[in-house]
């Protein structure tokens, strides 16, 4: 499930053609690709190489926002706007102020991101270009209404939290995982969505009925297509043995489209998640932890950063690398079209040709696929094999990037406990 994000992210600098240095021509080239996978693993070999400090700066302030340490970003991209938005160029300044920004959002200094916002617009909007401009007026409207919202906050006693959840089957063999929470003195279930940025995602009716306050009435949405929803504040819901207070939700307006195939009244999103710091999924017995004591880092390392809010894994198939969108908000899972243009002899070759419906935000598509029988790939240190996996063969199927496929419930399915550290930043599969 795809919530609205205000970050358009570009790497609007082109730095190579500026530096004569090895290192910092390697740096330049990786900070253009956009790929933040390989800058996680290049700049420890790299950093200590460099002559320009405005590259360390920039490279460190990407890192943390996609590692999610949102204090560490903002101290980041501040030294970087105010040593170096020069060097860095007015393109790049625009995109990394509007980074810093959300980060305060993400702790909670929302009146502090929307008055930055507005004294940056009121100094250079009419050097902006207009989708820019449109995003910075979008998240100042967003920021300003929850300027008088305390902080989320998780509050637990000192052990485990311990729940069960129930995994709704659909026709094809797909799952969704519903969890229980109690809002307004009522325990409803929830979609626990690694892939819903933000506190939670709710139908109207649900809002209603739950007497979620509206604090914003015009928030753009995007998924499978794009529209407007509300943005409310609820003062607590309770999971398990935790409570969550000043939960931010977008609020989704009725749609036939979708409503009719399936009703989506509510979805727990990244926040709960990003607040425990991990969460132990086990689907042999339909149980999730909360661990207290957290799991170390594995030998393998970190393998998930967030990109447009979005959580994404680095994997590998037969040695090749894929970046796959980490979405438990997906009842399945799929390799996109930049998989099945790269592949296109092998998908055509070893896979069945049919159609597929799927939904989201803003509506349902029947598009055609190709199924492959089986995949291999590799999690951390974990071989396995998953079946019956659709290819897309549709460049402009869904809201994609450039990662080559998402990993849905199918996934976790797949095994016996998954790890889901949002402190350390990995994915580890048992």
């Amino acid at each position: 499930m795809r919530k609205f994000t205000v970050l358009i992210f570009v790497f609007a600098a082109t730095f190579s053609s500026l530096y004569s240095q090895s290192a910092d021509e390697k740096l330049a080239d990786i900070l253009n690709s956009g790929d933040l996978f390989m800058l996680e693993e290049q700049y420890p070999q790299l950093k200590d190489k460099l002559q320009y400090p405005m590259l360390n700066i920039l490279t460190e302030s990407l890192l943390s926002d996609a590692s999610n340490k949102p204090q560490e970003a903002y101290e980041k991209i501040n030294e970087l706007l105010t040593k170096y938005q020069a060097e860095a160029g007015f393109a790049s300044a625009q995109t990394m102020f509007l980074v810093k920004c959300r980060n305060l959002a993400a702790m909670g200094k929302y009146a502090q991101a929307a008055d930055e916002l507005q004294y940056f617009m009121g100094e250079v909007s009419q050097h902006m270009d207009s989708l820019y401009l449109e995003a910075y007026k979008d998240a100042y409207r967003m920021y300003n209404s929850l300027r008088d919202t305390p902080a989320e906050e998780l509050i637990r006693p000192r052990e485990d939290c311990v729940i069960k959840y129930e995994a709704d089957i659909f026709d094809n063999g797909n799952s969704l995982m519903f969890v229980p929470v109690t809002i307004d003195g009522k325990q409803e279930r929830f979609i626990l969505d690694t892939g819903c940025p933000g506190g939670a995602f709710m139908s109207e009716r649900f809002a209603e009925e739950h007497n979620v306050r509206i604090v914003y009435d015009s928030l753009p949405i995007q998924g499978v297509g794009k529209g407007f929803g509300k943005l409310g504040v609820v003062d607590s819901i309770k999971i398990g043995n935790m409570i969550f207070k000043n939960l931010t939700v977008t609020i989704a307006l009725p749609n036939a489209a979708i409503d009719t195939v399936y009703q989506v009244d509510a979805v727990l999103g990244q926040d709960l998640m990003k607040a425990a710091g991990e969460l132990q999924i086990y689907p042999n017995e339909k149980k999730i932890i909360f661990p207290l004591a957290k799991t170390p880092l594995p030998p393998t390392g970190q393998n998930m950063l967030f990109i447009n809010d979005h959580p994404y894994l680095k994997t590998y198939s037969n040695n090749e690398r894929l970046i796959m969108h980490f979405d438990t908000g997906n009842s399945g899972g799929d390799l996109h079209y930049n998989y099945y243009n790269d592949h296109k002899d092998e998908v055509e070759n070893t896979g069945f040709r049919e159609t597929k419906q799927f939904g989201g935000y803003g509506g349902v598509n029947t598009i055609d696929i190709f199924r492959l029988p089986y995949f291999p790939l590799k999690v951390g240190s974990k071989q396995f094999i998953l079946k019956e996996v659709p290819v897309n063969i549709n460049p402009v199927w869904a809201n994609q990037g450039n990662e080559s496929g998402a990993l849905g419930m199918s996934f976790i399915s797949s095994f016996d406990k998954i790890t889901i550290s949002f402190d350390k930043m990995f994915v580890d599969v048992e």
